[in-house]
């Protein structure tokens, strides 16, 4: 909505604004949602923010947008003398930027709410109001219930198999308890005969190494000597 032209006609309708009929949106809606604004804890910290939005909101509604210059408002609104240089001098590109971040801000926070949305096209400084958009939020996802047997393992029908089924030592070994402590003693038995056996062939060796060596046979001759 553009209101930065002059009423038309006797402009005594209260809701025709700069020569459109706002319809839903009246001049009373626009400055109440304006202080709204101006009151947020995102402005209300803002004094410059604050002054400017104050400023374009009453230019714009009073048909005076042509005079929303770079110029004019570092004059009238930030105190800048005549002299003043946009060139050299960027205030009023600067806090108009912030103010139209602070705007976004508002819609998407504290104003997510609100029916009549402002904003500051970029590019100028004549103020637009339409008819705020809500998007519908999507449905909250539920998070599935919480399973209380996490951790435990789980249940084995009784038709099941057991999980070393197919292991045929084991499944022959089942049902039966005294298996396993008799073939525990038939391997300690073996292992006891592996070491007596170990134990016998040493010993022959060692007895064998000591032999004496037999002498040969036949005659022996003695050898005397004489003084």
């Amino acid at each position: 909505m553009d209101f930065s032209r002059p009423p038309e006609g006797d402009g005594n309708r209260p809701d025709q604004i700069g020569g459109i009929d706002s319809g839903a949106a009246g001049r009373a809606e626009i400055e109440a949602a304006i202080e709204r604004i101006l009151a947020s804890r995102l402005l209300s910290s803002s004094p410059r923010q604050q002054a400017l939005l104050s400023h374009i909101k009453t230019e714009t509604l009073e048909g005076r947008g042509d005079r929303l210059k770079e110029f004019s408002l570092a004059v009238d609104v930030f105190g800048r003398p005549p002299s003043f240089d946009p060139r050299v001098d960027s205030i009023v590109r600067v806090q108009a930027s912030r103010l139209r971040a602070l705007l976004a801000e508002y819609y998407a926070k504290d104003g997510a709410s609100e029916t009549l949305r402002v904003e500051i096209p970029a590019g100028g400084y004549v103020a637009t109001f339409s008819p705020a958009t809500h998007q519908a939020r999507p449905p909250v996802q539920k998070s599935p219930p919480k399973d209380d047997t996490m951790g435990e393992p789980p249940m084995r029908k009784a038709s099941e198999s057991p999980p070393d089924a197919g292991n045929p030592l084991t499944s022959f070994a089942a049902g039966k308890p005294w298996l396993f402590p008799v073939m525990l003693g038939l391997a300690s038995l073996a292992l006891l005969l592996l070491v007596v056996a170990v134990g016998t062939l040493g010993g022959q060796r060692t007895a064998d190494d000591h032999v004496q060596p037999v002498r040969p046979g036949g005659p022996t001759i003695f050898v005397s000597s004489t003084s």
